[in-house]
């Protein structure tokens, strides 16, 4: 059993240098026979949210917005340049390589699913867009029961939740209750998404971690092969929609929608928000998205 923590001060954002770092922890992984489960645990009061500055880098070298067609054709070029280490390092040392980091996280993400070790997410504080996608990549979640912000709220600022986030909700709660959920942009505290399903258990803060070994310790006793094969039931059987094809069409779908002028202004903002007048905080990151356009209270109960 191994925990990895999402250490990357002062703020822990999961940013490109992280993402390559996840992509090459994966790939070690599905080699290595000792580890039968996983825990992600976060620090601070936050999982880790993405790094904004590596989102407008990557959209900024857009002229324009990308139509769906282009968009789809450019995720799986970008698909095929992260299946080699070389070339995915040399597009590293390049301006383009913000370019890579969805198909990055994409084939992360792909890469835990169909491991034969489980992923439990020990979620300490607010989590979300990104902070809410790993976790949704993750088998089992676990959270702090306490009140803060769940959920992918990336509609207000006018862009799709990405790298799985939209296509898990929908497939964790169904279509009726996710669309909701994503076209309102609206977060959840805690214990609302445990009453929905998308997390498993609530611990106290100081229990959390030693909740999520031990899940995480009775998991890795199962057969690998089990456990690989109820995940590729779960995640690629007949009825399941996290295919390829479908993770492909929402990549491309964020690709439109985040190379949209408003959408690039909106995040700008969002970041500025995020940025002054304070060091981040779980607070300030969820009062960066209170005051996007649209955004109820991430405590209603609504």
């Amino acid at each position: 059993m191994l925990v990895v923590r999402f250490d990357n001060p002062p703020h822990h954002f999961l940013d490109e240098p992280m993402s390559v770092e996840l992509d090459q922890l994966t790939r070690r992984l599905v080699r290595d026979g000792s580890v039968g489960a996983v825990v992600f645990a976060g620090e601070g009061s936050a999982y880790p949210h993405l790094y904004v500055p590596d989102v407008l880098d990557a959209v900024r070298l857009v002229p324009g917005r990308v139509p769906y067609p282009v968009a789809l054709a450019v995720l799986r070029v970008g698909s095929l340049l992260t299946r080699s280490r070389l070339v995915d390092r040399i597009v590293r040392a390049t301006p383009l390589r913000g370019v890579l980091l969805a198909p990055r996280l994409y084939a992360t993400f792909r890469r835990m699913n169909r491991m034969d070790k489980a992923f439990v997410a020990a979620i300490n504080g607010t989590a979300v867009a990104m902070g809410w996608v790993f976790a949704l990549a993750c088998d089992i979640r676990v959270a702090a029961d306490e009140t803060y912000a769940i959920g992918l709220p990336e509609s207000t600022v006018g862009v799709l939740a990405g790298a799985g986030g939209a296509r898990r909700m929908l497939d964790a709660i169904g279509t009726s209750q996710a669309l909701e959920l994503l076209l309102e942009g609206r977060m959840l505290t805690p214990r609302q998404a445990t009453d929905l399903g998308l997390v498993h258990h609530l611990a106290p803060r100081g229990d959390l971690e030693a909740q999520a070994v031990s899940i995480a310790e009775r998991l890795a006793s199962r057969p690998p092969r089990v456990t690989r094969e109820l995940k590729r039931v779960a995640y690629e059987g007949p009825g399941a929609r996290r295919t390829a094809a479908a993770f492909r069409a929402e990549g491309a779908a964020l690709l439109v929608t985040m190379t949209d002028r408003r959408a690039v202004r909106a995040i700008t903002a969002f970041h500025r928000r995020l940025s002054a007048p304070a060091p981040t905080t779980a607070h300030a990151l969820e009062t960066a998205w209170l005051r996007a356009p649209g955004e109820p209270n991430p405590r209603s109960d609504r």
